[in-house]
């Protein structure tokens, strides 16, 4: 019981995240909007919805025009499972939950186009097939709120044993936010010999398995809607072993738990199979081709290698069915029960224990209903009056012979009537000649076998008709090798927007709502087409000519790097103006270059001399101590060939004047005039 109240299946978590990925089926092209396919462009994006469920929505547009197509998705990555396996992909978006998924995953999804009698053999034909890949974020979309299962089980005060005991399980959706999925329970009997009898009532969503007697008991649902605060409730019929003593307890615990695969696999893969919506015939546990055909598309539905064979993948994806929560304290219910025994003994017997003894414990003393009396010499026993009778050995010819004093039973295995009778046992014929032979009764074959001297009813549950034969109850139909099967319902599907699959009405076509249990209708800005499905009008938008171009009913930017004003419109970023051909082009600036100083190179002024500093993007000058010389450079000054003037200083070949400037005789001396513009140009 540890193991059920501690089973958990993970929850697919709420992801935010809006990616985008692009598939161009038959050919590849990331990122790159304006690749034409040849055959189809998928551009998607995962997203997740207020439900917890992390999702893959894209538009499907048909480049070619295939005249009906539906598109299929399959999940390349373990554990992870892409659900609808296939949607009709005429003008409309779709999205596939990718069951399993994680927030931070890396998802590879295999997208299928399938086209009906496209090809030149008729019927469905598999016209391309290509990749997408990407890896959900881990923190954009906030945390769905949590979902709370809880379990309850009610039951008797007291079972008798060897009958059915019947105990009632409910799963109530406990949480603020609407349950979708498959549910999945664990019963354990808690004693060894346990055995399931029937369970309902009828129309319940649920069915049960016991592989065996005393084994566990796995219960599930097809998949399933609780809305918060509903609940969903069966029973289930248990019967108690007829070796348990009078006055012992039974304990019977019920929980979310994944299936139990039991010792036969593929009486459990008959048994997921049938509850799931496929058709796998009687589920006997022997593999046949209605057995194989469901489990082929169980396979393909959820992306494993299509075998038909009841494997180790197939395994393990049913047994992971079933959901749970992170609240265990109400994912199981136990319920106790005192075991009732009883016990019907014969005259001169009393009940001691769980067993009848003799009340008469001294050899040779009998009750006659008051006391015990014990015969004397010359009498005996006489069970018909219950009383001490006179012996007149006269024994009875069919069942005894005479040995000396006695009459001795003339069989093995009578039993003695009295002193002078013997009779066969119970469930035995008197044959003269061959002594005390079972009975053959005539047990109705199909209904009933013989066990002893009576016909017991061959299935757990049936109803006795008579002392040869059973029937199973209302409801209930006999299925020979499994006993009494709950009968199907064909329903009245509504034959425009629905189809018959196993005992469901199933929307007819992808995306549909569903009304009521028999009818569906196209959501709200759709219209039913027959041989299409739910067709959204389409609108084409009016795009700008010079920035945007159409493509897949929208307005594409025309060149790279351009802004979107809005859905028909886009522009050239700031600093670029738009050029017809060629995008947006930043303007080329010519620079003002200072003639003297600087010359033009590509779209620069580069300093016309070497060793010259740079005053400004335009303009260059000569260091301190020397002269801008045209055709030559930055060039020192010569000193005067006789000895400086009196008054200067002779400093690396120049005449310092006590002012610091140059003495230079053509401009005065040290007295002369600061040089003009012209020579600071000059000097740089």
């Amino acid at each position: 019981m540890n193991e059920i109240r501690k089973a958990k299946s993970e929850l697919s978590k709420l992801v935010g995240a809006t990616i985008t990925a692009i598939v161009l089926l038959f050919g590849f092209a990331a990122g790159d909007v304006e690749a034409q396919s040849q055959c189809l462009e998928l551009v998607g994006e995962a997203q997740c919805s207020g439900d917890g469920v992390i999702s893959y929505t894209f538009e499907a547009e048909n480049d070619v025009g295939f005249p009906t197509q539906n598109t299929e998705v399959i999940s390349l990555t373990s554990g992870v499972v892409a659900a609808p396996l296939e949607q009709s992909r005429r003008g409309d978006e779709h999205t596939w939950e990718l069951i399993g998924a994680e927030p931070g995953q890396r998802v590879r999804l295999l997208a299928n186009a399938i086209q009906e009698g496209g090809g030149s053999i008729p019927g469905t034909d598999l016209m391309c097939s290509g990749e997408v890949r990407f890896r959900i974020p881990r923190d954009i979309c906030p945390e769905a709120p949590a979902g709370d299962l809880a379990v309850s089980k009610s039951g008797p005060a007291s079972c008798e044993a060897g009958d059915p005991c019947r105990f009632n399980i409910s799963v109530r959706n406990n949480s603020s936010v609407d349950f979708e999925g498959i549910l999945s329970l664990g019963d354990e009997p808690g004693t060894n010999g346990v055995q399931l009898g029937i369970m309902g009532p009828a129309g319940t969503p649920w069915s049960c398995l016991q592989s065996g007697t005393g084994e566990p008991i796995s219960c599930l649902t097809p998949p399933l809607e609780l809305e918060a605060g509903e609940e969903t409730s069966f029973f289930v019929d248990l019967r108690i072993p007829r070796a348990m003593s009078s006055g012992s307890t039974f304990e019977n615990c019920a929980g979310l738990a994944p299936p139990q695969v039991g010792a036969n696999p593929t009486l459990f893969a008959q048994f997921v199979l049938k509850v799931v919506g496929y058709e796998p015939g009687p589920i006997d546990g022997l593999m046949g081709p209605r057995t194989r055909t469901a489990i082929e598309g169980f396979q393909r539905q959820f992306g494993l290698p299509v075998t038909g064979e009841v494997d180790e993948g197939l395994i393990d994806v049913m047994s992971s069915l079933g959901a749970s929560d992170e609240n265990f304290q109400n994912n199981s219910d136990c319920v106790e029960v005192v075991v009732t025994k009883t016990i019907t003994c014969g005259f001169g017997e009393r009940v001691v224990g769980d067993s009848c003894q003799p009340i008469c414990t001294q050899s040779g003393s009998h009750w006659n209903g008051e006391v015990c009396i014990s015969c004397g010499s010359g009498t005996y026993w006489d069970d018909d009056s219950r009383r001490c009778e006179q012996v007149e050995l006269n024994c009875n010819e069919r069942t005894t012979v005479q040995q000396g004093s006695q009459c001795v039973c003339r069989y093995y295995g009578m039993d003695r009537v009295n002193e002078r009778r013997c009779r066969c046992p119970s469930g035995t014929e008197l044959i003269p000649g061959e002594g005390c032979v079972q009975e053959t009764l005539d047990c109705h074959e199909r209904t009933t076998y013989q066990e002893g001297n009576r016909c017991v009813c061959r299935y757990y549950g049936m109803d006795r008709v008579n002392d040869q034969r059973c029937r199973c109850p209302g409801g209930y139909d006999l299925v020979a090798g499994v006993g009494c099967v709950q009968e199907e319902q064909a329903p009245d599907c509504h034959d425009r927007t629905t189809y018959q699959s196993g005992n469901q009405c199933v929307c007819r076509y992808d995306g549909m709502d569903r009304v009521n249990e028999r009818r569906c209708r196209c959501p709200s800005g759709t219209d039913l087409v027959v041989g299409q499905g739910c067709v959204a009008p389409i609108v084409v938008p009016d795009c700008h000519d010079r920035t945007t171009v159409l493509q897949n009913n929208q307005c594409v930017c025309r060149y790279d790097g351009m802004d979107r004003v809005n859905d028909r419109r886009c522009r050239c970023p700031a600093g670029t103006d738009l050029v017809a051909g060629q995008g947006c082009v930043a303007p080329v600036v010519t620079p003002d270059c200072h003639d003297r100083t600087t010359v033009l190179q590509g779209n620069q002024c580069v300093c016309r001399y070497d060793g010259m500093d740079r005053v400004n993007d335009r303009r260059c000058r000569c260091p301190d101590g020397t002269d801008l010389v045209a055709g030559q450079g930055c060039v020192a000054p010569t000193p005067p060939a006789n000895d400086c003037p009196t008054g200067t200083t002779p400093v690396q070949g120049m005449c310092l004047c006590p002012n610091g400037r140059i003495h230079n005789e053509a401009l005065g001396g040290c007295d002369g005039r600061a040089p003009d513009s012209a020579g600071d140009e000059g000097r740089g």
